[in-house]
This record gives C-alpha cells, structure tokens and sequence, in this order.
C-alpha cells in the first residue's frame, strides 16, 4: 500500500530491511520516554530534507531529459543527437536514483517515527 507523507507518494514497502536499517538507526535504542522536543523536531527536519533533496533530484533529471529531447529535435547534427539521447538516458537514470533514495530514506524515517 502506498504511503503518503505531506503529498508525497512513495510506493515502498515499510518492512523490508528493516532489520539492516535498525542496525544503523541510533534513535532505536532510545524509549519512546526518552525522547525531547528537540529530537523529535530533529525528525521533523530530517522529513523536509528529504523532501527538498527529492525535489531538488527531481528538477535536475527534468532538465537533463528537457535538454536531452531539445538536442535531439532542434539539432540536426548526428554528433548532436548522439549527445541528446545521452542526456536523456542520463535524466531518466537520475530519475530511477531519486526515487531509489527517496524510498530507503522514507522507510528510514518512518522507524523514527513509529518511535514518536
């Protein structure tokens, strides 16, 4: 099932490696008791920069496959066309590791936030 967080979906599945991540999640060890405002503000703040890191990914695979898709249609040159389907190969594939990173960061976060 899809998990929404502030209009953002992310179709990850929360349970897998969940032990590889536990290991590497320092708040774990804490109770739920033992957190303070400013921890779980720090959660807070770990959520918007994942979302600005997803957006910022997000504009520069755009604009590589934008870039890519002009070269190939405004330019008639081969060498040209060569370039633009590099570039959008290239937007494509920064698109696949924005959203691979997005999801192991999510599921991350959202241990944290069962810990709230």
């Amino acid at each position: 099932m899809p998990s929404t967080k502030k209009g953002i979906t992310c179709n990850c599945n929360l349970n897998e490696g969940v032990e590889k991540i536990s290991e590497h999640n320092h708040y774990l060890r804490f109770k739920q008791t033992d957190l303070i405002l400013r921890d779980v503000l720090a959660v807070d703040r770990t959520i918007l920069a994942n979302e600005r890191t997803f957006l910022a990914y997000m504009r520069t695979a755009l604009s590589l496959f934008v870039t890519g898709v002009s070269f190939t249609k405004f330019l008639g040159n081969f060498p040209y066309k060569i370039l633009g389907w590099l570039f959008a190969a290239l937007g494509i594939f920064t698109f696949v590791i924005d959203i691979r990173r997005y999801c192991k960061t999510y599921r991350r976060i959202s241990l944290l936030n069962r810990i709230k």
